[in-house]
């Protein structure tokens, strides 16, 4: 279930394809999110892994409302997964200046 700004429960197909795109890119590091939980609540180490995220043009799958809510939740994840039990590469092919600009402080953009 998910939640609206409203508050309100939303169920996963109710929701826009904009934003059912966004849950499928993110979905390995919010799962390996919640296998931290999982560990530190059971007083485990959790396994360290490497994740390569690959996204492929963004800007024609997301609102530009959306590209920017999720590069600052892609970004707020990349800072705290330093010092965690990942080490978290995201490669991304774009060609949105939008994109290219929002996110230099991010990524490492490649311009042609």
């Amino acid at each position: 279930m998910f939640e609206n700004r409203a508050g309100e429960r939303v169920q996963f197909d109710h929701l826009s394809s904009g934003e059912k795109d966004a849950i499928a890119m993110l979905f390995l590091l919010v799962e390996k999110q919640i296998e931290n939980l999982v560990s530190e609540v059971r007083e485990v180490d959790s396994e360290q892994e490497d994740l390569i995220l690959l996204i492929d043009s963004p800007e024609s799958h997301l609102h530009p409302a959306m590209q920017s809510r999720f590069f600052n939740y892609l970004q707020d994840i990349l800072k705290s997964s330093e010092g965690e039990n990942l080490d978290l590469q995201v490669m991304m092919c774009t060609h949105s200046q939008m994109i290219l600009n929002d996110c230099e402080y991010v990524f490492s953009a490649v311009r042609s």
